[in-house]
């Protein structure tokens, strides 16, 4: 039991090693493609796709979680897990996910406002490999099908929450590897030269991890609620068996959240009063 408790933990620690590690590449990346504003791009098509197209996916997901109250709950039910901090009630995951749908505008509105700057937005953990080289361990990205741009910030979200929603790294660890991974990022940015304001990195990264992420938990209770087309629909979109997928997101949920109430906060904060 010591053995196999020990190998957990070295597990984890080399998880948030390489989150960490990840997290600053990404950043050191930056140096290549900042731009001073959306206005420079002269491909204007790449703005915004990532976060636009999902929720424009979303669309029509949302109102399907007040369709029925019966249904509801039986998908709240499903999505609790008897993990203590990991529930949700129905009435809270109700409010907080059309809170985010409330604000969606806002946050895509200020994120399109930051500086910009090329973006992989898919660098989750099963495309990142590691590969040993004259100059040392480096991180190769692959599958660049959604490359784009933009703000500082928005790459780091497919690494962490993408990640841990797709199921490459354990949900309980998920707080943990928002702190780890950020750092690295904002590392690895003033490595490369940066010196802008890390609230605003913040900002675009949890406004994106809400948006993207965050609102798949609309996706997924509207595709529960349809039964065995539905349940068959996550499983292969996720390429996990249903209960997996349920239980990953029951404890994922709160984070995502609250990375919507930060963005959101933020919002408030630099609004006039």
């Amino acid at each position: 039991m010591a053995e196999e408790a020990q190998a957990a933990w070295q597990e984890e620690v080399t998880v948030a090693e390489r989150f960490t590690a990840a997290g600053r590449q990404l950043g050191g990346l930056v140096r290549f493609g900042l731009l001073r504003s959306p206005q420079g791009v002269a491909d204007r098509w790449l703005l915004g796709t990532v976060c636009l197209a999902n929720v424009a996916a979303m669309s029509n997901d949302l109102p399907g979680l007040r369709a029925s109250h019966a249904d509801r709950d039986r998908v709240v039910d499903a999505l609790r897990v008897a993990a203590g901090d990991g529930r949700l009630s129905a009435e809270e995951l109700d409010t907080r996910l059309e809170s985010l749908w409330a604000a969606r505008e806002a946050l895509l509105r200020k994120v399109e406002d930051l500086p910009q700057t090329f973006c992989h937005f898919d660098a989750i953990r099963r495309n990142l490999h590691r590969c040993e080289g004259t100059e040392g361990t480096r991180t190769v990205a692959l599958d660049w099908e959604w490359a784009g741009i933009g703000a500082l910030g928005e790459d780091l979200a497919p690494l962490v929450a993408g990640s841990l929603c797709m199921g490459d790294a354990a949900a309980a660890g998920g707080r943990r590897l928002d702190v780890v991974a950020f750092t690295g990022y904002i590392d690895g940015l003033s490595h490369g030269g940066w010196r802008g304001d890390p609230a605003e990195v913040r900002f675009a990264y949890s406004a994106h991890c809400a948006l993207r992420y965050g609102l798949w938990g609309a996706w997924l209770a509207g595709q529960l609620a349809r039964e065995e087309d539905g349940h068959a629909t996550v499983s292969a979109f996720f390429a996990r068996p249903l209960g997996a997928v349920v239980e990953q997101f029951a404890l994922l949920l709160p984070l995502l959240l609250d990375h919507a109430d930060e963005a959101q906060a933020a919002i408030d904060k630099s609004s006039p009063s």
